[in-house]
């Protein structure tokens, strides 16, 4: 019901719900709350954003909440957190888009290029992790689902963050370890495959095939190949 749901929002109370010290509870409580928070982010749109996020201050309490678990031990809490984001970032809002373009907001796309950075590299020195294998392919399809928005300025700030934190001083050096090279390569084959980032694919591609430093890949790998043969 419509008129119910304008009612319960526009009564200061959800607010005071959100804004709730998480810190001190267990993860079963973090689990409702969590979803709490995830039920109320799909029932936000462009007229009801009023009661959640002032644009004057650029307070938006459901989700600086919700950041704050971004990165919880427990899989579930920490995925739901992403899905909030999602539908947060979907809502045609300008300002909303704003809000996450701004400190401490804008930190979450360096933390979620960080946490890819960690579990590639758990997967690069034990490629036999199946697990740490599929987190790889978990964290693209969700970078992937962000720059699928279109929003550009954020997608700068991921691609940026990317190739700064990630490509460049992670996969870039370890292909070429011979031990490490083989995953460093399954990685970048899955990259180009999900993301589908014109601008981000055209910078990797030439990364990986278009200069120098792509020379010495190819012939890096092309060298294993020949000692796997022989």
């Amino acid at each position: 019901n419509t008129q119910y749901l304008y009612y319960m929002f526009s009564n200061n109370c959800i607010n005071e719900i959100i804004l709730n010290d998480v810190t001190k509870y267990d993860d079963e409580y973090l689990s409702y709350y969590i979803n709490l928070l995830k039920s109320l982010s799909i029932r936000i749109d462009s007229e009801t954003i009023q009661f959640f996020f002032d644009e004057t201050t650029y307070s938006f309490p459901l989700v600086d909440q919700a950041l704050k678990l971004y990165n919880h031990s427990n899989a579930m809490i920490s995925t739901v957190v992403h899905n909030i984001v999602l539908a947060i970032l979907n809502i045609k809002y300008t300002p909303i888009k704003e809000y996450f373009l701004k400190f401490p907001s804008v930190s979450y796309f360096i933390f979620i290029v960080s946490s890819l950075r960690d579990t590639s590299q758990n997967f690069i020195m034990n490629g036999s992790d199946q697990d740490s294998y599929e987190d790889v392919i978990d964290a693209l399809m969700y970078i992937n689902d962000i720059m699928g928005m279109k929003i550009e300025k954020i997608n700068y700030i991921l691609i940026n963050a990317m190739f700064y934190y990630y490509i460049m001083p992670i996969l870039m050096v370890e292909i070429f370890n011979e031990k490490n090279s083989e995953n460093v390569i399954i990685i970048l084959i899955a990259m180009f495959n999900i993301i589908k980032d014109e601008i981000f694919i055209n910078m990797l591609f030439t990364v990986c095939f278009g200069n120098e430093l792509s020379m010495d890949i190819i012939n890096f790998c092309s060298l294993n190949d020949i000692k796997a043969k022989n």
